[in-house]
């Protein structure tokens, strides 16, 4: 799994935003269930008492109780404000889901941005190791052929590894 993967599986303030658009989803699909008609069913019934039953004045006779039962539909004739509310929480959803692609493609470029410079450090850093390598072989040649060249070439070439190690502890 690549580094751009795991900080887009990782990352909370993607999450975030990511669950952000699936609640614009879900406030889209509310606007649109309140376009579509209405069924409403309502029930009564009422239960004579009297005081002088057994069971705290209630006895259950289905024949002396009245009851009622009903079925309101309203058709969705004119629903001006429940499409309004329908386009705008369309145009949050398309808002919400800009911004979630854009700040996943800020984080891409991060990871990728720090990914590079890791890749360069490591770089870097195999370099100056090679560099300290090399002086130390200098060094050493150098100290082989010092009565023939001079104590100014050790030196030299002991300044050189002193630098060589400097700047890989840098890197």
């Amino acid at each position: 799994m690549t580094a751009v993967a795991r900080s887009h599986e990782y990352r909370l303030d993607l999450q975030t935003q990511s669950d952000r658009v699936d609640d614009g989803r879900r406030g889209v699909a509310n606007a649109q269930n309140a376009l579509l008609p209405d069924a409403d069913f309502n029930a009564t019934a009422n239960l004579p008492t009297t005081s002088q039953k057994k069971h705290a004045g209630f006895d259950l006779n289905a024949g002396e109780g009245s009851y009622t039962a009903g079925v309101t539909l309203g058709a969705p004739l004119d629903r001006r404000n429940e499409r309004l509310q329908l386009r705008s929480t369309m145009i949050d959803l398309e808002r919400l889901h800009r911004s979630y692609t854009l700040l996943r493609d800020q984080i891409t470029q991060s990871v990728r941005r720090s990914v590079r410079r890791i890749e360069r450090a490591r770089f870097d850093l195999h370099l100056q190791t090679r560099r300290v390598e090399f002086a130390k072989r200098q060094l050493t040649g150098a100290k082989l052929r010092e009565r023939s060249q001079g104590i100014n070439r050790v030196i030299d070439a002991e300044d050189a590894l002193t630098n060589a190690e400097n700047e890989r502890d840098r890197a």
